[in-house]
């Protein structure tokens, strides 16, 4: 074996051990999630090996997935990431197959009052717990999906989400209203009838974990949520493709705002690392948006009694 050589899985484990260029500090979970992804295709692969060919098909497959052209394009960043620093840190590959970045719409996706209901109606209760959940506090699918119950507040007051496992590695205290309460009561109540009923499972772990369906997924959290099932579930709703997931987050963000909450705490609930983040909600109607608007009809009045 050369002294470079490399399999990919060596690279990215390597890779990942590094703090982040931006902040210095570890790889946040997102790009965990997206090298884990890349190692299971290329994992066992000699880096110096993995051709255009191998890529091309690679990024056919993501762009199967029902994603956005953002989520495409965290694969195409921590692709590059790996193999850059396997080529210029490393020095186990020569040439990194180009991958384009796709487009990115500045558009914010988000449902109404009564696209979320249709959606609601439509999804099985695990999933409809699931985007309820994200919907009431703006979190990422990950976050929701994966909760783990020691994030939990015992008095269910709210949910710690760790800094490794959000976007911007702090730490993020949410705040549970009372109908996030409910659902986390409801999933406590199935695990634990779950586990009485199968005293051989392992301890579960998440609060989302499945309690129907296949032995093997029992106790387990759902290895996909927008899956075949998902997508079906937005057909029969009438919603279009552009609806995901994600859309949720920007829903929060919307109806809050619609609701007249303050920037700053609206930036808070949902987690955003900078204030900037909240201008791509500029657009909507807040209520003193809406008192504004009404003082041209004011001056008109006073016209018409001249």
């Amino acid at each position: 074996m050369r002294k470079n050589e490399m399999r990919f899985s060596d690279l990215a484990e390597d890779y990942l051990s590094q703090p982040s260029e931006k902040y210095g500090r570890k790889k946040s979970h997102v790009a965990k999630i997206r090298v884990k992804q890349l190692c299971d295709d290329f994992g066992h692969r000699w880096v110096h090996e993995i051709d255009e060919t191998d890529v091309n098909r690679f990024f056919r497959n993501v762009r199967k997935k029902d994603i956005a052209n953002a989520t495409f394009n965290t694969y195409v960043t921590y692709y590059r990431a790996v193999m850059h620093y396997g080529r210029d840190v490393l020095h186990c590959v020569e040439y990194v197959p180009k991958v384009k970045l796709l487009k990115e719409t500045p558009r914010v996706e988000f449902y109404e009052p009564w696209a979320w209901k249709a959606l609601e109606a439509q999804l099985d209760p695990l999933r409809r717990d699931i985007a309820l959940f994200a919907l009431l506090h703006g979190l990422r699918k990950s976050n929701v999906n994966l909760m783990r119950l020691d994030w939990i507040d015992r008095n269910l007051e709210y949910v710690l989400i760790p800094g490794w496992a959000g976007k911007n590695d702090k730490l993020n205290e949410v705040p549970l209203v009372d109908e996030s309460k409910e659902i986390v009561t409801r999933r406590l109540k199935g695990i634990r009838e779950l586990e009485e009923k199968f005293s051989w499972l392992p301890p579960v772990e998440h609060l989302f974990a499945q309690t129907t369906g296949q032995k093997k997924s029992l106790g387990k959290p759902l290895a996909q949520v927008t899956s075949r099932s998902w997508r079906a579930a937005r057909k029969r709703a009438g919603l279009p493709p552009g609806m995901r997931f994600h859309s949720l987050r920007h829903t929060f963000a919307t109806w809050h705002k619609r609701a007249g909450t303050d920037d700053r705490v609206l930036q808070q609930l949902g987690g955003w690392e900078s204030p900037k983040s909240m201008d791509r909600y500029a657009h909507v109607t807040s209520p003193e948006r809406r008192e504004a608007a009404n003082n041209i009809t004011n001056l008109l009045e006073e016209g018409s009694q001249l």
